[in-house]
């Protein structure tokens, strides 16, 4: 019997091999662009997830994760069949950093009550960005 969650080893940067886990090919999802802005200066780019069915795919089989996501409205994640490490930060209403959290591949992120957003982006990113508990977050549309 086939391993559930086994992806091909020349995966697509957008859409996990469906065809490996059986599960039939999911349609594309579109993400708008968004600029990740703190203390007035651009900490990222990244896309954003405001629809159910994009917020429900996320990193998903992802190969390679090139920008961070913002899933909007989000409490809580899970890492089920994503391929990497990701540091994930929650905000609230006011864009302000609830918690950082490093989470592994399969695992379940405890939900964050007042989160209204959720960022998920590459291992170290956080760090990179010098992002902290605290901090002012605003997510810029691109015009």
């Amino acid at each position: 019997m086939a391993t559930l969650w086994r992806f091909a080893s020349t995966c697509d940067t957008v859409t996990p091999s469906w065809s490996l886990m059986g599960l039939r090919k999911k349609s594309p999802v579109h993400l708008s662009s968004v600029w990740l802005v703190s203390d007035a200066r651009v900490l990222a780019s990244a896309k954003l997830a405001s629809s159910r069915t994009a917020r429900r795919r996320g990193l998903i089989g992802v190969c390679n994760i090139d920008e961070a996501l913002v899933l909007q409205p989000c409490r809580w994640i899970h890492t089920f069949g994503v391929l990497h490490t990701l540091d994930v930060a929650y905000l609230d209403k006011q864009g302000v950093v609830l918690r950082i959290e490093h989470i592994s591949p399969k695992r379940v992120g405890a939900p964050v009550w007042s989160a209204v957003t959720v960022i998920e982006a590459a291992s170290g990113s956080m760090e990179r960005w010098s992002l902290k508990i605290g901090d002012l977050v605003e997510v810029r549309h691109v015009q």
